[in-house]
């Protein structure tokens, strides 16, 4: 990778970019099975099952809604027979949950909310549509 100069960020070379995208296609396209889990997560459950790709919620998934920790990823990447999986987190970048307690406090319900929070989603009660480019 180029060295950045000061205050600048690192930027990858062309062949970088494109041994980059090899692997991820690479990953990918060995997906065969998945899961889609988002609340309620067993760690130990979710380990043993055989499926190639996980889809959790990082931050509040896990069982009661705790935050899945580094060794809980650790148990996730690897199969029951030992395989290498894939495990990605789902992130709303649209809305925001005012039920979820790790990043939605009582304050932004008030009057001085953040011009990013706009209106509830008439469709899911307890959904704030954000504008996430704020």
């Amino acid at each position: 990778m180029a060295m950045p100069g000061p205050g600048t960020a690192p930027r990858a070379s062309a062949e970088e970019i494109a041994a980059a995208r090899a692997r991820s296609a690479g990953v990918i396209g060995s997906v065969k099975s998945w899961v889609y889990q988002l609340a309620g997560l067993g760690v130990t459950r979710a380990a043993a099952s055989p499926y190639d790709l996980l889809v959790v919620y990082a931050t509040t998934g896990v069982g009661d809604g705790g935050a899945l920790q580094p060794s809980d990823f650790a148990l996730l990447k690897r199969t029951s027979d030992d395989r290498r999986r894939l495990v990605v987190s789902h992130l709303s970048i649209g809305e925001a949950e005012d039920y979820r307690p790790d990043y939605f406090g009582a304050e932004y319900l008030e009057e001085d909310a953040p011009d990013w929070l706009m209106r509830e989603n008439p469709q899911w009660i307890g959904n704030r549509i954000i504008s996430f480019c704020d």
